[in-house]
């Protein structure tokens, strides 16, 4: 179940572009696999994994995700489990682990 929802959140996060730039994906990336050869991967893959994680601009794409991830938590368990966490990629962490 945490697997398709991850999946999904990733996916729509992939089609808006956040102030960066990037997709807003970049904010709760997934590390690439060891041995992945930077010139094979898409654009779009190189810009998620440039943008920088932190600075103004990343501040302004968190706290959007950071919405984003408690709007789609309301009214479930996994409302408590993230509602005094202030960063996005804490609040991911946090859902993955329940």
């Amino acid at each position: 179940m945490w697997n398709k929802w991850k999946e999904s959140v990733y996916i729509y996060l992939d089609s808006i572009v956040g102030k960066s730039g990037a997709p807003l994906s970049y904010v709760i990336r997934k590390d690439l696999e060891a041995g992945t050869k930077w010139e094979e991967l898409e654009r779009k893959v190189q810009q998620i994994h440039t943008a920088p994680l932190q600075g103004f601009t990343f501040n302004l794409d968190s706290k959007r995700v950071l919405t984003l991830l408690k709007e789609l938590c309301l009214d479930t368990e996994a409302e408590t489990w993230s509602r005094n966490i202030k960063c996005d990629r804490a609040a991911m962490k946090a859902l993955q682990l329940h």
